[in-house]
């Protein structure tokens, strides 16, 4: 099993996860007025479309790929990942929400991690037909276009989103920081998707970007199109960000990094219990 990969194994594993998103991206959009949407937790949603394009790359990752890792948001079950072994993360509709009320904001997210690190991401929006990627050591490209952050400095000029957990409480820390931002930010949004989010920061669309309610799968492919793109990318407390424990704040700028910190301390998480949205 490889400990690393060379640049011509990431460009041949790229173009493979490319062809998988796109395709995994046209079925999803084929069974968007058809899909059987139902609740696998409170307000929850999964629709027949993440089963059958959550089945659909996994036959085309792993038909190619038969030694590598896999886990995917709709298994049900999620294996502790081996850090020697290259794994799959797969979320096939981030923003299912959105998806099942026939908003746009959806996208299928594909990474491939090794060693605790993304090596390989990529992020399709089959609304837009944007095609988001990147690979370590390798600038972040939008339709084969390299992209950047913005470099937006102060919170009172950014634009910013972040991610709320199904079912969240009015009483919950992601209300409270919420309220924080909004107070010193241009504006906040929060629009549906992880995935999407940091795709739109590493383009400079939003400015920055925190949540503690996603899953690896949300962010592992988003995280490293933004880190490629310029963004400073750490953990929501300013730590070292982790694929494997889902927390994070980006941003722009190391400054506006630093004041959405700031900003995000004033209203600390362990006021209440952590939630997670799936």
């Amino acid at each position: 099993m490889p400990q690393f990969f060379n640049d011509d194994q990431l460009d041949q594993l790229l173009f493979v996860a490319q062809a998988a998103a796109i395709e995994a991206g046209r079925k999803i959009q084929q069974m968007r007025d058809t899909a059987n949407v139902r609740e696998k937790k409170t307000r929850d949603l999964v629709t027949d479309a993440d089963i059958q394009a959550q089945q659909l790359i996994a036959r085309r990752l792993l038909g190619l790929f038969p030694d590598f890792g896999w886990i995917g948001e709709e298994d049900g079950r999620h294996a502790t990942p081996d850090p020697l072994q290259p794994t799959w993360l797969v979320d096939p509709i981030d923003g299912t929400a959105n998806y099942a009320h026939r908003l746009p904001g959806y996208g299928v997210s594909i990474a491939l991690v090794l060693g605790g690190k993304t090596q390989v991401a990529v992020v399709h929006d089959p609304v837009s037909q944007e095609t988001f990627s990147a690979m370590q050591g390798f600038p972040a490209m939008k339709n084969g276009v390299a992209i950047s952050v913005s470099g937006c400095q102060r919170m009172g000029e950014a634009l910013i989103a972040s991610s709320f957990p199904p079912g969240v409480d009015r009483d919950s820390a992601d209300v409270h920081q919420f309220l924080e931002v909004l107070s010193v930010s241009q504006s906040v949004r929060r629009l549906g998707s992880a995935a999407l989010n940091l795709c739109h920061v590493a383009c400079g669309r939003l400015d920055a970007y925190w949540t503690a309610s996603v899953q690896s799968w949300d962010i592992a492919a988003g995280a490293l199109i933004c880190q490629q793109a310029g963004a400073i990318v750490t953990s929501a407390t300013g730590g070292s960000f982790s694929v494997w424990d889902a927390d994070l704040a980006v941003a722009a700028s190391p400054q506006l990094h630093l004041e959405l910190l700031a900003c995000l301390s004033r209203s600390p998480r362990s006021s209440g219990p952590r939630q997670t949205r799936t």
